[in-house]
């Protein structure tokens, strides 16, 4: 039997921008983790932590959101198995005409 857990929403603050002044001040980033695995055995693995193993990643200094997706990726896929995937929103880039995100989704 195959489950999936998701989790909508985690937040992290870091200095994102292939600008130097987009990366004056941190931001909030969105993330959206989903996890397909064996649900023969549940819970499939502690949200919480899957939760907290990301906070040591706030502060950090990324250009683009696939970066950032691509670092929680491969933390996620080291600590527990499954086919994860990972979606990073990054709200209000700095472009003209304003858009109201830029999304970006790393998947097995």
């Amino acid at each position: 039997m195959t489950g999936i857990l998701e989790l909508r929403g985690v937040s992290l603050t870091v200095f994102l921008g292939a600008l130097p002044c987009e990366k004056l001040f941190p931001r909030r980033v969105d993330l959206d983790v989903s996890c397909t695995g064996n649900a023969s055995s549940l819970p499939m693995m502690d949200y919480s932590e899957v939760s907290s193993s990301l906070a040591p990643l706030s502060g950090e200094s990324f250009e683009f959101i696939e970066q950032v997706a691509d670092r929680v990726f491969r933390l996620l896929k080291a600590r527990w198995p499954g086919d994860w995937s990972v979606t990073v929103k990054k709200g209000f880039p700095p472009v003209n005409p304003t858009i109201e995100c830029a999304v970006y989704t790393i998947a097995d």
